[in-house]
């Protein structure tokens, strides 16, 4: 799987940008590089505000205006303004989504989710186990072999990735409950992990939004 088609710019390419190919999975300092490239094209630079959180937006229907405040993280002090359109204002996939699984008082090793996982660089030797079949799950888990991990197993909800892994990698269904170091698999089959990686997705954070700003869960 081609990583770039889910990070590339309808309207800025990664060849307009570097002026040449790139890998298929782009490190973090190529991403900045193009990323900043694109706020400088646009010319949106000037109406980025840094060190900035937004802790309340209302709007008003008769003036068509949003009512923005925020606080200035240099010296903690709050301002309120007006504007037409709204912001992003924050990171919306900043809280990740963690299912629960049925675990007993024992933990794997070490458990941690994407948005935290420093996992790939200290998996050598060990068996890994990634909660997800996306992007996430799909690059964490290269990585995991590629700093030495003795094993990486990928475990899924509707539907496996399907991919010619290294024999050091599979996929298997969803796991169904942990005890101790042993997981176990929809399948019937289990297998001990040292770690356990959740690639699960994150949920939509807007918590300075007032009430009838945010869209309602059925």
């Amino acid at each position: 799987m081609d990583r770039r088609n889910a990070l590339e710019f309808a309207d800025y390419t990664f060849d307009h940008h570097f002026k040449q190919p790139i890998p298929s999975f782009p490190p973090r300092e190529v991403l900045y590089d193009y990323i900043t490239g694109r706020a400088k094209d646009a010319g949106v630079r000037p109406w980025i505000q840094f060190n900035t959180a937004v802790r309340h937006v209302t709007y008003d229907k008769n003036s068509g205006k949003f009512s923005l405040t925020f606080e200035r993280l240099t010296d903690r002090t709050l301002h309120t303004g007006h504007v037409r359109l709204g912001g992003r204002g924050d990171r919306p996939f900043l809280v990740p989504n963690v299912p629960h699984f049925p675990a007993s008082s024992r933990s794997p090793a070490a458990s941690c989710t994407a948005t935290t996982s420093a996992a790939p660089t200290n998996s050598s030797g060990k068996d890994v186990l990634i909660v997800g079949a996306s992007y996430s799950a799909e690059d964490i888990g290269l990585q995991c072999h590629k700093y030495g991990a003795k094993s990486v197993t990928m475990c899924w909800r509707t539907q496996a990735m399907g991919f010619h892994w290294p024999e050091t990698m599979d996929e298997r269904p969803l796991l169904t409950k942990i005890e101790g170091r042993k997981v176990f698999f929809k399948d019937g089959s289990s297998k001990d992990f040292d770690a356990i990686i959740l690639c699960t997705g994150y949920q939509h954070h807007f918590p300075f939004l007032a009430d009838e700003l945010k869209l309602a869960h059925a």
